[in-house]
Parts: structure tokens; C-alpha cells; sequence
């Protein structure tokens, strides 16, 4: 058994010499089994052991009884020890989540604050080869994402080092009976017998039904979960070298756009997995309203021959389609009220979206198409900037009559979003001067002694 955990161990390159390894140990065969290998592997690897258990105070004294069991044997065996104490009741019905939810995430709080106050490199848990399989069925009945269906990864990023499972390769029939060899009674939860939770029933149930159809079935998985995530692995890798060349994300994480032809045309494999990205990217905690109907409706809107559309997200998130290219935005930083500033020559104002209108006097008049140049004199005074109201019209050098505000933002393909927060630089007479980056209303003129120059900056 010691032989093949760490057959194991060298084979996933799960541990370094002289490390730190905590051992997340709840009193059950597969932890006592992982604790004790870990124990005698110790001279060897050089490594320093580190026992935690968590109380999650459920089942009154009997949880407290499998906390002093596993400080009973740490103290024969002569590893250091930590039991942390959490509040399972409190914790669920403050964030409205289930027992299980809750226990995993105060477990798992507890372990990471232990990673630090050790400076550990690697968690040790005892899931084993039957965990494996339960996981892998159940993720298969519950969730249609592929990277899902690998199951639990034999090593992954924890903290500021490695949550490691050494026993995935061993079964639980192994584990129990390892103990025995080494005269040991692990504790064992009631609550494993009861089926009213997903898990136990797959493992009192599920499980047996197919190793009678299959009895190397946890092997066949186990190969199943390794060859599904190195798949996934390099699929992700190239999907997430699209990604960076392809959407263009804010620096605050509220805000996610790309072209959809370029989009497209990458692999359909590459743009599921880019989809979730932008989705990662944007929610602190992917929501539980997500499903797959999103993903449905997101690959229908870049198809669409439609040039506006829009989809809500869970938690005010919108994809927005405007022509060529889609957005991911969030509502609440969209709607911008509208504002109405006066504009002092010399002067400046800030917009509610952190642009800025400046407005001084120059002795030469530009070209740029962020600088509107006007003769000094020729237009009364004070300007206004403001968002377009209805009804708004501009003319400029050439065109006969004059042009809605609205028809200008569509000729030019600008987001609806964009539109109601677009600056409009007015006269005091009322004329519409300028429409920054768009349309000025007067033609360039040279020769003159001052010029206004408005300037507005992103």
C-alpha cells in the first residue's frame, strides 16, 4: 500500500522534499490510512507533517468525539496537531445555502488559514479512487460542461502552495483494509448509511450497480477523469491564448466586448471555453441562476443577422449586441442619469463616466478629430455640454438642412448604451456645435487671430 501511494505521488509529482504537508484528517479509514502512509513516508521525502481536523459541531458530542480521535492518534504517533471549530447552523442560514455547502466552505477556510499560519506547500486529503467516481457520475447526471465531468484534480493551486489527494489511485475497500493491517478503528459517520444526500446515494446505490457490470470500473474512470483533463487542459490553454488576442477586458472586471466575426471564427470548442472565461472574469462567484439556457442564448445572438439585441445576465449583467461586435456589460455601470454643465472658456468639466470637455482659447485652430476649433466671436456664449435630448439635430459644411442626433449615432454604429451618455457641446443660442469624435458643425477656417478650442478626453 505504502509502495503504491507513493508510486503514485512520484508518478503526479505531487510532493518536493523537505516540505511542509498538512493532512486534513476527519477520523473516517481514508484519512487515518492518508495520515499514517503520509507518517511513514516522512524520513524519507524529509517532509513535515501537520495534522488539522474540523469540528462542524453537527452532531453534537459525537463530532467532538472524532476530534479528540483524531488528537488521540497524533499524539501516538507524534505528529502536530490543529482542530478548528466552526459554526455550520449560523454560517448556512446567514448566506441561505445548504449544510453541505456550508460545512465544505468553512472546512475549506480553515484549512487555508492553517496553509499560512504554517507556511505549508501542500494539503493533503484523503479523497480516494470511490470519491473519484461518485463525483465524476454525479457531475455527469447534473452538468453538460466537459470540464466538469473529470472529476477532482490529483493536484491543484490551494492558498499559496498545492491541495494534493496521494490515495485517488486507491479504493475504499483498500483504505479500510490498510487499517486493519495497522490495528487501527477509524471513526465512522452515521450519516454515510443515509441516501437523502446526492452523494450516498450514488455510493450506497449507484456505485455497486456498476461494479457488478464492471468490476474495474473506478480503474476505467480514474483513466476516464486523466484523459478528459489533459484534454482540458490544452484546450484551455489555447482558449485562453485567443481570449487574451481577442476580448478586451476593463481593469476593473465590469466590462468585456470583442468582435463576433473574429470570435467566430475560432473553433466552437475554443469559444464555449471563452465564453466561461468572460464569464469567470466578470462574476466574483458564478452565479447559481447560470445555466446552460445562457450559454444557448449567447451562441444565438453572435449568429443573429439582427444588428441590436440584448440578453440578461443573472445579477444585472447584459450582453449587448451593437452591429459587429457584443458586449458584456453590467447594468448598474451603464446608466448614467442624464447631466446638463456649463462650460467657461477657459474651463473645464468632468462627465459622469470620467471623460472630461476642456475649453481654452489658441492662437491656431486643429484637425483633430477630438478637438473642435471655432472662430472666436462666432458663437454666443456660455456653452453648454449635456446628454442628447429628443428631437436633437446638427448640421455641419455640406449638408443641406440639418440631421437627427439619433440617425448620426446609427449611421456611425455606436452602442445604444453609449448614446445616452454621448457629451453634445452646445451654443447659447442653442446650436448644436459639436459631437465629439463625430461631427462638427462648422468647417475648418484659417487665417484668424483666437480660436475656442474644445478638447474632450476619454
Amino acid at each position: 500500500m505504502i509502495e503504491a501511494v507513493e508510486t503514485w505521488i512520484q508518478a503526479n509529482q505531487l510532493l518536493k522534499k523537505h516540505a511542509t504537508v498538512l493532512v486534513g484528517v476527519s477520523g473516517g479509514p481514508d484519512s487515518v490510512a492518508l495520515l499514517h502512509i503520509l507518517n511513514r513516508l516522512k524520513h524519507e521525502w524529509d517532509i513535515k507533517l501537520v495534522a488539522l481536523t474540523v469540528d462542524h459541531q453537527l452532531r453534537g458530542p459525537i463530532s467532538t468525539a472524532d476530534a479528540d480521535f483524531v488528537e488521540k492518534l497524533c499524539r501516538e504517533w507524534e505528529i502536530p496537531f490543529e482542530r478548528g471549530i466552526v459554526d455550520v447552523k449560523t454560517y448556512k442560514k446567514e448566506r441561505g445555502i445548504g449544510t453541505q455547502v456550508a460545512a465544505r466552505e468553512l472546512r475549506y477556510r480553515f484549512f487555508h488559514t492553517q496553509m499560512e499560519k504554517h507556511q505549508a506547500q501542500y494539503l493533503a486529503l484523503g479523497h480516494h479512487a470511490d470519491d473519484q467516481a461518485e463525483t465524476m457520475l454525479m457531475q455527469f447526471v447534473r452538468s453538460a460542461d466537459p470540464s466538469a465531468l473529470a472529476g477532482m484534480p490529483v493536484k491543484r493551486p490551494f492558498a499559496k502552495g498545492f491541495l494534493i489527494r496521494p490515495l485517488l489511485g486507491l479504493s475504499k475497500d483498500a483504505l479500510v483494509s490498510y487499517c486493519k493491517s495497522i490495528e487501527v478503528m477509524p471513526r465512522i459517520d452515521a450519516s454515510n448509511e443515509e441516501t437523502d444526500y446526492t452523494r450516498n446515494y450514488f455510493r450506497k446505490h449507484v456505485i455497486p450497480l456498476l461494479k457488478q457490470k464492471n468490476p474495474n470500473i473506478l480503474l476505467t474512470l480514474q483513466r476516464l477523469s486523466e484523459g478528459l483533463r489533459d484534454d482540458e487542459l490544452y484546450l484551455r490553454e489555447a482558449a485562453e491564448k485567443q481570449f487574451n488576442q481577442i476580448v478586451e477586458i476593463d481593469e476593473k472586471l465590469t466590462h468585456a466586448a470583442f468582435d463576433i466575426a473574429v470570435f467566430k471564427s475560432c473553433p466552437i470548442a475554443l469559444q464555449r471555453r471563452m465564453y466561461h472565461l468572460i464569464l469567470n472574469y466578470l462574476y466574483n462567484n458564478l452565479p447559481d441562476k447560470l445555466s446552460h439556457v445562457h450559454q444557448k442564448q449567447f451562441f444565438s445572438l453572435i449568429s443573429s443577422e439582427k444588428s441590436n439585441q440584448s440578453i440578461d445576465f443573472p445579477e444585472g449583467l447584459q450582453l449587448v449586441k451593437t452591429y459587429e461586435r457584443a458586449a458584456f456589460v453590467f447594468r448598474h455601470n451603464t446608466g448614467v442619469a442624464p447631466y446638463d454643465y456649463a462650460l467657461k472658456v477657459p474651463g473645464m468639466v468632468e462627465l459622469p463616466d470620467g471623460g472630461r470637455v476642456e475649453a481654452l482659447y489658441a492662437d491656431q485652430p486643429s484637425t483633430d478629430t477630438y478637438i473642435c476649433s471655432i472662430v472666436t466671436g462666432t458663437v454666443e456664449l456660455p456653452l453648454t455640454v449635456r446628454t442628447r435630448r429628443d428631437g436633437d439635430r446638427m448640421t455641419w459644411q455640406g449638408l443641406k438642412g440639418t440631421r437627427k442626433l439619433k440617425d448620426i449615432f446609427i449611421d456611425e454604429k455606436i452602442p445604444r448604451a453609449d448614446r445616452e451618455t454621448w457629451p453634445v457641446i452646445v451654443a447659447a443660442s442653442g446650436e448644436i456645435l459639436w459631437l465629439p469624435g463625430l461631427r462638427k458643425s462648422r468647417g475648418y477656417e484659417t487665417g484668424k487671430e483666437s480660436y475656442i478650442c474644445l478638447k474632450y478626453i476619454k
